[in-house]
């Protein structure tokens, strides 16, 4: 698991800590990963998405906007593979 985030490396630290994330969060400041994924807005602001890749990187399940901040549907995605 990985979160991506176009906010500052300091921010997604406190953002992480507060989650209590075991995983990592990458700083996506230059929006080049959240480019290649379509998440970004025509304001080049980062829509909220979750993707489930499967061992071969290979887009297997997507969840977007408000369907996106409950991690369930993705869990069980994962789980399916």
């Amino acid at each position: 698991m990985l979160a991506v985030s176009i906010n500052k490396p300091e921010t997604n630290k406190g953002f992480r800590a507060k989650l209590g994330a075991t995983f990592p969060f990458l700083s996506d400041q230059k929006r080049v990963v959240a480019r290649q994924y379509g998440a970004l807005s025509i304001f080049r602001l980062a829509k909220r998405v979750t993707y489930v890749l499967d061992k071969q990187g290979t887009i297997r399940h997507v969840d977007r906007g408000s369907a996106a901040a409950d991690p369930s549907s993705a869990i069980n995605a994962a789980g399916a593979l």
